[in-house]
């Protein structure tokens, strides 16, 4: 068929709709936060980049975990994986759960 306008015509000349999107998950994981929630997941559609989660996210509790601090999302849930910022652009076109990444937090100034 030929494209035109978004939809295909067949060679009888009728028109049909392009076929749906495909779309990937983006899930969050606390990975052990002791308060707060993760972001709810998102839905990346193929080809778009898709813009991850922030603390601010409306979606979210601000997470935190005792004697740590919060360094992004990972896709390892031991933070040996790819890192992402908060905010960050994702492009690839695939499932994705993201894993908040903890270090430790420095002991206070005496």
């Amino acid at each position: 068929g030929c494209y035109f306008d978004s939809l295909t015509y067949n060679k009888n000349g009728a028109a049909s709709p392009p076929p749906p999107a495909t779309t990937y998950t983006v899930s969050y994981n606390a990975n052990g936060a002791t308060s707060g929630k993760a972001p709810a997941n998102r839905s990346k559609t193929h080809g778009v980049p898709l813009t991850l989660a922030t603390m601010a996210d409306p979606n979210s509790g601000i997470l935190a975990r005792s004697g740590y601090t919060f360094a992004g999302w990972n896709t390892a849930s031991d933070g040996s994986g790819t890192d992402y910022a908060l905010g960050a652009s994702y492009t690839a076109n695939a499932n994705l759960t993201l894993y908040a990444k903890w270090t430790t937090a420095a002991p206070p100034a005496p």
